[in-house]
């Protein structure tokens, strides 16, 4: 019982000892840079009853040698400024001190809590080492020996005490590209860290001195002056020492070409001195001499020595390799003025009566339209002299050609083309083609390697797009493409149309990528084809064409219309929107000289050819009683093409001048004959489309240039605007602020 009872007592003090005590964890010293800040890592626990003390009323106070040096409430106003980073209501007391002096060498700094119902002063000590010099970083590891063509891989790291002014990190000589971090002791202080890898060479590193160089930037803007660390690189040859030879084990050729086999070596340190002029390539095919570099057209594979024995580069090309070669085994033989080494090393030599097939990189193409793509072809090159020929079909653009060298030190040709996919590019096969040329002038048959592009794009609409019209009959087609494959849906007045007695919908098939859909209206009336939309959609986007689809009706002294336009082209509708003008300005004319409303000849002018104004309130009858001149003989023609050249963006309403010429002269049936030319000018920008609101008098034409997607064309009024357009000449000028004007000049027909 006794013994079960001392347990459950050291249970429960252990339990206290963890999570119950008073107690800070900080390092016991940093090392410190004169000027500089330092950060002290700090947490602590408090016992359990005081834990819900621990709230924003809690402050982190600090002592040197028993006197207060910081207080995280004030901390401007302290002997040593600075901050506290951590959090004390997660028991974290991380604290930066600024402006460390040589002064502050070794003095002993506590941490003190103090919040609302809590004070306590922990009694673990720190201690700061200050250093008038930088802290000096060490390299990892600490030599370099190693064999040429070896990875390696250095380390340096220097101490970080202020962490809002980390060391830089310096290599000399640059051996590439270095990826730094800052990484964290046992103690929680940080420490900077560069990591440089590169492959030794035995040219560029042997003997060199490697360096790391740390400089420490001070708060007042001055630098310490850097400190390194270095190494001297000892990098041996990898092949020296022994007789030794780097060929590839098999090489694929094409009957008929050559062969380029890479090939270096060593020998012992006591022959180097051998290999000179005197020295001399020779290759068996299978122990039977077939190359010899000094008799090299006399040989059974005539060819040529391309590299340099004194060099230890032992690379040969074989001439007109046929399928009798096919599998054969190759070594290589060197021989110098006392020196002849046979190298047991062997190279297989595989022969191939078709072409070497290319490889694409990627291998699969599906990608989103507009995103870059680079496309990499790349075919086997055994015969330097006669490289492959890569093309692409089809062609994507320019294309960058290279040799390049596999690990193995063979050669590859590659094609690299970049392009911005398309829609245009979607269900292509994409296809690189390798032509090898034989040596006896031929070109083996080409191969190719390809692959099916998968471009993902938004829907659009075709600009085939169109309405024509058959009788009574109005077909409006809609062919839109995209992929995935896109959705049709046929909208009037804002709401689906589905098939009827005088509207039937079709659709034709669907392809891959595209959809077309057909619209019969029997019997089309304005109303009802004002607003026929064509709307396609997937789930990258959505499209959406306004068809002007409407035919104007025939109306007395106009001409009929023929066919309905062909979709929303501006040119058509302004034209036929000046159709309509002239039209209801020609009927308002015979309307008001029906009426009686006053008419009279106008008076000629004295000079013929001369013009002289008249204002349009002299003759038009309005509200304040003015008169248009007109007479029951006369022919008034409207020039709409100079309505349609006098379009401005900034053009809103009308102010109306007419300027008047008669002529002495009279037509065969003793009738005066004028004609008008009507130049429309602007005043005054009218309304955005985007919310804004144009002025009175904005006609239906107007509104559809807005739903027409904010295009800055500005619309020639329609028939509506022209009959209101001589009751705008009654309005003052101060009130005219948004007004248009036609210019008329009446010209006698024996003067044009």
């Amino acid at each position: 019982m006794a013994a079960a009872l001392t347990l459950l007592l050291i249970g429960c003090l252990l339990q206290g000892a963890l999570c119950g005590e008073f107690k800070v964890i900080i390092p016991q010293t940093i090392e410190v840079v004169s000027g500089s800040c330092v950060t002290i890592p700090c947490s602590f626990d408090v016992t359990d009853q005081f834990v819900s003390k621990l709230d924003n009323t809690c402050k982190a106070q600090w002592k040197k040698d028993g006197v207060f040096v910081f207080d995280s409430s004030q901390p401007q106003t302290t002997t040593n400024s600075g901050q506290l980073t951590g959090d004390l209501t997660k028991k974290d007391c991380t604290t930066t001190l600024n402006n460390i002096q040589p002064v502050d060498n070794n003095k002993k700094y506590s941490f003190r809590l103090e919040c609302d119902g809590l004070g306590y002063e922990f009694y673990e000590r720190i201690s700061f080492s200050v250093r008038a010099d930088p802290l000096r970083p060490t390299l990892t590891p600490s030599t370099l020996e190693v064999k040429e063509e070896t990875s390696v891989s250095l380390t340096c790291s220097a101490p970080a005490p202020c962490l809002s002014h980390p060391p830089n990190l310096t290599w000399t000589p640059g051996l590439g590209d270095s990826q730094e971090t800052l990484q964290e002791n046992q103690d929680k202080t940080k420490v900077q860290t560069s990591v440089v890898s590169f492959t030794a060479s035995l040219h560029l590193h042997h003997g060199k001195t490697i360096s790391c160089t740390a400089t420490y930037n001070k708060q007042d803007g001055s630098a310490e002056s850097a400190v390194n660390t270095s190494l001297t690189a000892d990098i041996s040859c990898a092949l020296c020492g022994e007789f030794k030879v780097i060929i590839p084990q098999t090489i694929e050729v094409v009957s008929g070409s050559c062969v380029t086999i890479p090939c270096s070596f060593d020998v012992p340190d006591e022959f180097v001195s051998k290999l000179d002029n005197t020295c001399k390539a020779r290759w068996k095919k299978d122990r039977v001499f077939v190359f010899d570099s000094s008799q090299r057209q006399t040989t059974t594979n005539n060819g040529q020595l391309t590299g340099d024995l004194t060099k230890k580069d032992c690379t040969t090309t074989l001439n007109n390799i046929q399928t009798v070669d096919n599998n054969k085994k190759y070594t290589f033989r060197l021989e110098c003025n006392g020196l002849s080494y046979n190298f047991p090393n062997a190279t297989s030599i595989s022969v191939r009566a078709d072409p070497l097939r290319p490889t694409l990189t990627p291998s699969t193409l599906e990608v989103k339209e507009g995103t870059p793509v680079s496309l990499t072809c790349s075919a086997p090159a055994p015969c330097l002299s006669h490289p492959p020929n890569l093309t692409w079909t089809p062609g994507l653009g320019d294309s960058q050609e290279t040799l390049q060298e596999n690990q193995d030190k063979t050669k590859v040709q590659t094609s690299v083309v970049n392009f911005t996919a398309s829609h245009l590019h979607h269900g292509k096969t994409i296809s690189c083609t390798a032509t090898y040329n034989k040596q006896d002038g031929s070109a083996e048959s080409a191969v190719s390697t390809s692959l099916t592009a998968n471009i993902s794009a938004a829907p659009e609409i075709l600009p085939s797009s169109n309405c024509t019209k058959a009788g009574a009959q109005l077909n409006c087609s809609c062919e839109t493409v995209g992929n995935p494959s896109p959705t049709l849906i046929w909208y009037l007045d804002g709401s689906p149309v589905n098939n009827s007695d005088n509207l039937t919908i079709t659709y034709e098939p669907p392809n891959d990528t595209g959809l077309r859909s057909i619209i019969t209206v029997n019997q089309p009336q304005e109303r009802d084809l004002s607003t026929l939309l064509c709307r396609t959609s997937n789930s990258l986007g959505s499209a959406t064409h306004h068809f002007c689809a409407y035919c104007l009706k025939p109306e007395q002294g106009c001409r009929e219309c023929q066919e309905c336009p062909r979709g929303v082209t501006f040119p058509v509708f302004i034209i036929t929107v000046g159709v309509l003008s002239a039209a209801l300005f020609c009927a308002l004319l015979f309307a008001i000289r029906a009426r009686g409303t006053g008419c009279r000849t106008p008076k000629k002018s004295q000079s013929t050819g001369d013009t002289s104004p008249a204002v349009m309130s002299q003759g038009l009858t309005t509200e304040n009683g003015n008169k248009v001149s007109c007479t029951s003989e006369e022919d008034i023609y409207v020039n709409t093409d100079m309505m349609k050249k006098s379009d401005m963006p900034n053009a809103h309403l009308a102010h109306q001048q007419v300027a008047s010429k008669s002529s002495d002269k009279t037509n065969e049936a003793n009738s005066d004959v004028f004609y008008s030319s009507v130049i429309w000018k602007s005043k005054e920008k009218k309304g955005e489309c985007s919310g804004g609101r144009g002025p009175s008098g904005s006609s239906y034409l107007e509104e559809e240039r807005c739903m027409e997607g904010g295009m800055r064309t500005n619309y020639v009024s329609n028939a509506v605007e022209m009959g209101s357009l001589y009751d705008n000449t009654r309005k003052d000028v101060k009130e005219a602020v948004y007004s248009e004007y036609a210019q008329v000049h009446f010209r006698d027909t024996n003067v044009m």
